[in-house]
């Protein structure tokens, strides 16, 4: 219906949602902890990929919301933060720098800022693309799928996003 509309061609893409009903399962890695602002210099000389986003600025991230994040040899190598609040319910953010994927370091991230968030009264939500598959792979240590959402992607000749889409 819309590439008849519009005269492009365009790509579907799910958006699933998840929740943490229940308490929060702890999952420990030794370079995983909360960061306070105190870490800040951390934060800023952190690959671009994991300084967080969504905040007026990087010392707002840590001073007002929650964040927690995995160090390794002085350099933050992912990190979790309450990416959007409701009243309830906080969307969590989470990104793991390319060279340090697949080693845990973004499940114990999220689960300790899944942890702060309850503490607090608030419930963790969570969102990713229906194939970004490690993203899925952390979803999946205690939330449960709620939802989805169907989005429609512009197919651009010759840029980036067409080969992505």
């Amino acid at each position: 219906m819309v590439e008849a509309q519009t005269g492009r061609k365009v790509r579907y893409y799910a958006d699933i949602y998840h929740v943490l009903r229940d308490s929060v399962a702890p999952l420990h890695h030794e370079a995983a902890r909360l960061l306070t602002p105190d870490d800040l210099e951390l934060v800023e000389a952190a690959f671009a990929e994991v300084r967080g986003s969504g905040w007026d600025s990087l010392w707002e991230m840590p001073e007002k919301g929650v964040v927690a994040g995995a160090v390794v040899v002085g350099r933050l190598v992912s990190i979790a933060f309450r990416w959007a609040r409701l009243p309830e319910h906080v969307d969590t953010a989470i990104s793991t720098s390319t060279a340090w994927r697949d080693r845990g370091f973004a499940a114990a991230s999220a689960s300790l800022a899944a942890q702060r968030l309850q503490e607090a009264g608030q419930t963790p939500v969570w969102s990713t693309g229906e194939n970004n598959r490690a993203s899925l792979r952390v979803a999946k240590a205690g939330l449960q799928a709620c939802g989805a959402t169907r989005l429609c992607h512009p197919r651009i000749i010759g840029s980036e996003l067409s080969t992505t889409l």
